[in-house]
This record gives C-alpha cells, structure tokens and sequence, in this order.
C-alpha cells in the first residue's frame, strides 16, 4: 500500500496532466487519515498513545485491508465518511489509460526515445505508473530499456552523463539525470535483480554514477567542468541519488553527504528539478 500511495504521489509530481486525480487523493488523505496515520502513514505516536493502540504503519497494509478498514472500520477505527472502496480502483483506472497513452502516442513515444534526462524520465514515470495499475508488460519493458538503452547510451565510460555535460547547466542536470535513473533502478528492482547493481560488462553501473558526482556533491568547488549559467549558488540539495547509491553500496560517506544537503530547498527551479523529495519512503 505504501507504494502504490507513494506512486500515486509521483504520478501527481512528474505529470502535471494527471495533478487533478492524484491531488483528490492527496486531498482525502489529508483531511481523512494524515491526523491519525500521519503524513507518511507510519502512525501518529500522540493518538497512538491517547487510544492505547498499536498503529501499524499503511505500508504494511495490502490495498484490500485498507479499503475494508475504511469502508467498516477495524479495531478502535470508525469507518471513514465519504470515502468509497472504488476511489483507489477508479484512480488506478484513470493512471492505466494514461499508461497506455504514454507508450502509443507519438508525443509518448518521442519522449521515450530521447537520448538524455527526458528518455529516463518516461521510464521513471512509466514504471511508476505501471506498479501502480499492474502492468508486468510495461515493467519488464523499462527494466529492459535499462539495460539496453539508458544506461548504455548515456553514461560515459567514467559515470558522467556526456548528454547532460554538454548542457549550459551540466552540474544541475547531471544531478537531476542521476536522481531519476537511479529512482527508477529503485522502482524496478526485483529481489532477483538489483537495478542499482547492474553493471554492463564494461563495468558502467548507477554505483559508478554516484561514485563519479558523489565528490562534487560534497564538495560543489572540485567539480571540473563549466559552472551552470543559473542556479549554480544553488545547487545541491540533498540528492535522492545519494541515499540510492549508499543503500546500494554500502557506502556511509555517501549517506553522509546526503544527510548533510538541505532537504528542503526554497528556490522554485532547483525544487522543480527535485523529483523525488523523501526518498526513504522509496526503500523497502
């Protein structure tokens, strides 16, 4: 249930064509559940102690026992007013149709063979939507589209991304490439197939992407290349691809350097290029 939540929210952030159906679930959420579940669905531990209940977190909770706790109620849970067990299906529905429109459509399809930042963003938000409504055709197409095509069409030898270098804002978008690629090796990944350690034979993976920016994220100064046209002062938060690569690799200087980034940057095109703002949720 977390991640179909967690989806739902993405889906709203990524594809500001679908906010108005993403955001009456928010909506509900918000005024229904976030006083009690709080806002990430781990439990309010006040109203956990007031009621003396265990409160398990949404997370754990498959769909179905969520649609039945809030249609019945369960334990010291009344059931919800004005909430229907069909708002989730009718979302789910709604995300599937625009799914199948990303992956026919000549504007989906142009998107999806971009050769930089915009070609990974399809696939992020295809499998993001895909988990979400079901489709194991269009999750094994982007785990494929991985390993056939993004990783090695855009990383260099060296783990940059050339595509993203060449741009008059390279520092800016070589985070924002890595953030989503490595997002989507998260979303994909399977207990049998770890996207986040796929390497090529040559030996490029998403571990020496992180391991090729992770300095210049410590420390901005070192980084070699052109300094962006705008935004430079600005630059970086705390970037989900650190945290992705530090679970991957074990590597504590990297969650360290994500620990010490402000989580909440304030100016609008550096938040506008920070797609996935609480990035534990994303690990299991």
């Amino acid at each position: 249930m977390k991640r179909s939540i967690m989806y739902l929210i993405f889906g709203a952030m990524l594809a500001p064509a679908v906010a108005a159906s993403a955001a009456d679930g928010a909506g509900v959420y918000a005024a229904k559940c976030k006083n009690c579940h709080g806002a990430d669905g781990s439990g309010n531990p006040a109203i956990a102690k007031m009621m003396n209940v265990t409160m398990k977190p949404l997370g754990d909770a498959t769909d179905d026992a969520v649609k039945a706790a809030v249609t019945a109620g369960t334990g010291k849970m009344k059931p919800i007013a004005g909430v229907a067990a069909g708002d989730l299906d009718g979302v789910k529905k709604w995300f599937a149709a625009y799914l199948e429109w990303m992956t026919t459509h000549p504007y989906g399809i142009t998107e999806r063979d971009a050769k930089n930042n915009h070609g990974t963003c399809w696939v992020l938000q295809a499998a993001a939507f895909a988990h979400l409504t079901g489709n194991q055709a269009v999750l094994a197409a982007c785990r494929q589209r991985f390993k056939t095509d993004l990783l090695p069409r855009q990383m260099a030898q060296d783990g940059s991304f050339p595509q993203e270098v060449a741009r008059t804002k390279p520092y800016g978008y070589s985070i924002f490439n890595l953030d989503v690629m490595t997002a989507l090796a998260v979303v994909l990944s399977t207990p049998g197939d770890n996207l986040m350690n796929f390497a090529l034979p040559d030996g490029r993976s998403l571990v020496k992407g992180v391991a090729w920016l992770a300095p210049y994220l410590a420390d901005k100064a070192a980084w070699p290349k052109p300094h962006d046209v705008m935004y430079w002062d600005d630059w970086p938060a705390r970037q989900p691809s650190l945290l992705f690569g530090a679970a991957a690799a074990g590597r504590e200087d990297w969650l360290a350097t994500w620990e010490s980034l402000d989580p909440d940057p304030k100016v609008e095109e550096i938040r506008r290029n920070f797609p996935i703002r609480q990035p534990v949720l994303w690990l299991e």
